[in-house]
């Protein structure tokens, strides 16, 4: 998981603070909920690409983020 930006044209990883697993178990299944804190150290806001990679046989099922006092919310498409 990382978040990214560009500074100069180059990729820079966005400083990662802290992550809250949230896990249910039923049978031969699991619903993992991911809470992670990223923080800008720019003076500046920031334009930011979040990647997520999974396992093969999983699947996010939705996704919210929190920026300031404004939530972003957003169901992934299929992958290809």
């Amino acid at each position: 998981m990382s978040l990214q930006t560009k500074s100069e044209g180059k990729a820079v990883q966005v400083q990662f603070h802290s992550a809250v697993l949230h896990v249910q178990v039923l049978q031969h299944a699991a619903s993992i909920s991911v809470e992670q804190t990223f923080l800008n150290a720019s003076a500046v806001p920031v334009e930011a690409i979040f990647t997520f990679p999974t396992p093969q046989y999983s699947a996010i099922t939705s996704f919210e983020a929190l920026v300031g006092d404004r939530v972003t919310s957003s169901f992934p498409a299929e992958a290809l």
